[in-house]
């Protein structure tokens, strides 16, 4: 999937307002002694002189701001936020982006969807709540699943070995009856009928 930089006022070869690929960018760099200008070069070779005075066109190229995919968190997880007088705020963190550049950063539920919890001026930083009984308990309980799946396993194990046995064994074991849908089986010198 492309990610696109939006609304960038280029200068020189290709002066205006243009949408760049960001996939199509090979490298890009901070123009020596102007700080204001970011030089793309694109995978076909050519340069493009940016102009990024607030570095939001740096930030949509390194994918700091673009989610590849989103994670749950494993146990809770608070946002925490500067606050009045009366304490800091907290809000729960649900969601967790992997973004393009490998940061991962919360993401809360706003108005318009999902956005970066990081991005508020007054956001402090990350608390783990507690629930970590949970976790343990939810462990316990994989750890039950996996040992009774190992038994489970162990008994098929034992339980096809012992239907090859068998199988070796049958041959010429099995006569019809004459009557319709009867059998007789003869396993180990046992008789038996359906």
């Amino acid at each position: 999937m492309s990610r696109f930089a939006t609304t960038i006022q280029t200068i020189g070869n290709f002066e205006g307002i243009v949408d760049v690929n960001v996939d199509k960018v090979a490298k890009f760099w901070r123009v020596l002694g102007r700080n204001d200008i970011l030089r793309l070069q694109l995978d076909n070779g050519e340069t493009m002189d940016v102009l990024d005075k607030h570095f939001t066109v740096e930030r949509e190229l390194e994918g700091r701001d673009h989610v590849v995919q989103v994670i749950p968190p494993t146990y809770p997880l608070y946002a925490r936020y500067e606050g009045d007088e009366k304490g800091d705020i907290e809000r729960p963190i649900r969601y967790l982006g992997l973004c393009a550049n490998g940061d991962v950063r919360p993401l809360e539920l706003c108005n318009d969807g999902l956005c970066f919890a990081d991005e508020a001026d007054d956001f402090i930083g990350l608390r783990e709540g507690e629930g970590y009984k949970i976790t343990k308990r939810y462990v316990a309980a994989l750890e039950g699943i996996n040992d009774r799946l190992d038994s489970i396993s162990s008994s098929l194990r034992d339980a096809s070995s012992s239907l090859n046995d068998l199988d070796h064994n049958i041959d010429g074991c099995v006569a019809l009856t004459g009557r319709a849908n009867e059998y007789v089986f003869r396993i180990a010198g046992d008789v038996f009928t359906n």
